[in-house]
C-alpha cells in the first residue's frame, strides 16, 4: 500500500485531523497488505514531556498500536483480531482507557484516548472481530463443500450414485 492511499484512509477513518510522521507513513506502507482497510483511526489526545502521542488503528485484520520514537524508529505493536480475547475500557470525565487481552493473556493497555473516541474504537474492534470470524466461517463453509464435491464424485465415478444425483447434490453446495 503507498503513502497516499494510507493518508486517504487516515482521513477517512478518523473522527479528527490525525497528524502521523512521514516515517510512520513509511512503517505503515511496508506492513500494511493491499487489501488491508482502515476501519478507524485514534490517537491519545496528551503528549506528556518526553512521551509522544499513541496512534491506535483498527483494519480488518488487526490493531495496530503505534508511538512514534523520539529521535527515530517506531514502536509498533499487532494484535490480530482472531487473536483478541477481551477488550474492555474506563471513561473518566474527558479521557478514557482501554485494554486487549489477547489469546496469550498479554495485556495492552492505553490511556489518554478522547473519552468518544474509545467507545467507538472498542465497538469497531468488536465487529472488526465478528465480521472476521464470519469471514472465516464462511472460508471453513466454503472448503468444506469442496470436499464434500470430491467425495460425491468419487461416488459418481464409482457408479454408487448417479450422474443426475451428483449434478442436484452439486448445484445444492454450490448454492445455484
Amino acid at each position: 500500500m503507498d503513502i497516499v492511499e494510507i493518508e486517504n484512509q487516515i482521513k477517512n477513518a478518523s473522527d479528527r485531523n490525525i497528524k502521523s510522521s512521514k516515517r510512520q507513513l513509511k512503517a505503515l506502507s511496508l506492513m500494511l497488505h493491499d487489501n488491508e482497510k482502515f476501519l478507524y483511526l485514534t490517537s491519545t489526545s496528551r503528549a506528556l514531556g518526553p512521551i509522544l502521542p499513541i496512534i491506535i488503528l483498527c483494519t480488518n485484520y488487526r490493531v495496530l498500536i503505534m508511538q512514534k520514537g523520539l529521535a527515530y524508529g517506531n514502536d509498533i505493536k499487532q494484535i490480530a483480531l482472531d487473536k483478541i480475547n477481551t477488550i474492555d475500557y474506563h471513561l473518566s470525565a474527558l479521557y478514557g482507557t482501554f485494554q486487549i487481552i489477547d489469546g496469550a493473556g498479554k495485556e495492552t493497555k492505553i490511556k489518554d484516548v478522547p473519552k468518544k473516541e474509545v467507545v467507538k474504537l472498542v465497538k469497531t474492534i468488536q465487529e472488526a472481530i465478528n465480521n472476521y470470524d464470519n469471514s472465516n466461517d464462511s472460508n471453513i463453509q466454503s472448503s468444506n463443500g469442496i470436499n464434500d464435491l470430491k467425495k460425491l464424485k468419487e461416488l459418481a465415478d464409482q457408479g454408487i450414485i448417479t450422474q443426475e444425483e451428483f449434478e442436484a447434490k452439486k448445484k445444492q453446495i454450490l448454492g445455484l
